[in-house]
């Protein structure tokens, strides 16, 4: 078996491959969701390329869900059907693509391939990757109170362990390596309110769109 790796834009890649070429799609393209507030995934959310006539910057308080604006989720949109068009261009008639989506947008994804031209399997069929370890880790809400109300949480030890990279967060920085990080306690009374309290789960399971593209 021969295997041919090609480190290019994926969109100008799949222009230059000929049509009807390959059998099947697998990918995980970006989720828009600002992962790790990455410039690559913000699609003009933040940053450099805010759009034009947004405010320079997001409130620190605004809630994270809606810090996308509606141009933002436009630009999103409008390259899912970039790279989509040129997937199933190259694409065999009854080939297949999977892409890999985030929970929170993946439906905007499966649009995208609807509009292209893909038949989607039904919802009922959608595949997904489970994974039980990794990140985000749990938010220490009595920590998390105290830092809202400008208190500094006191320091009652520190822990050493050896830390494993996480291959998405930091590709390229080598192995495993010894960490320390200190234990806090809550200050005010109501952060001791929530003291063992933690939110932010974890998704851990990343849905995957299956779309064919017709006989």
């Amino acid at each position: 078996m021969r295997i041919r790796l090609h480190q290019a834009d994926s969109i100008e890649l799949l222009q230059q491959l000929p049509a009807e070429s390959i059998r099947a799609i697998v990918c995980d393209p970006p989720y828009g969701l600002e992962f790790m507030g990455k410039e690559w995934d913000s699609f003009g959310a933040r940053g450099s390329n805010w759009p034009s006539g947004m405010p320079d910057k997001v409130p620190d308080d605004t809630p994270r869900w809606t810090r996308m604006p509606q141009r933002a989720r436009t630009a999103f949109e409008e390259f899912n059907v970039d790279w989509l068009l040129g997937a199933y261009r190259v694409l065999m008639p009854g080939g297949v693509c999977k892409a890999f989506g985030g929970t929170r947008l993946f439906h905007r994804l499966a649009v995208a391939m609807e509009d292209v031209g893909f038949i989607l399997i039904p919802h009922h069929a959608l595949e997904a990757w489970c994974y039980g370890n990794g990140f985000p880790k749990s938010l220490n809400v009595a920590k998390a109170i105290d830092d809202h109300l400008g208190v500094t949480s006191e320091i009652v030890s520190t822990e050493t362990r050896m830390n494993s990279p996480s291959g998405l967060v930091n590709v390229g920085q080598g192995g495993e390596q010894m960490i320390e990080r200190n234990i806090t306690a809550p200050v005010s009374d109501e952060a001791k309110r929530f003291d063992g309290y933690g939110t932010a789960l974890k998704p851990a399971w990343e849905p995957i769109m299956v779309g064919i593209k017709p006989r």
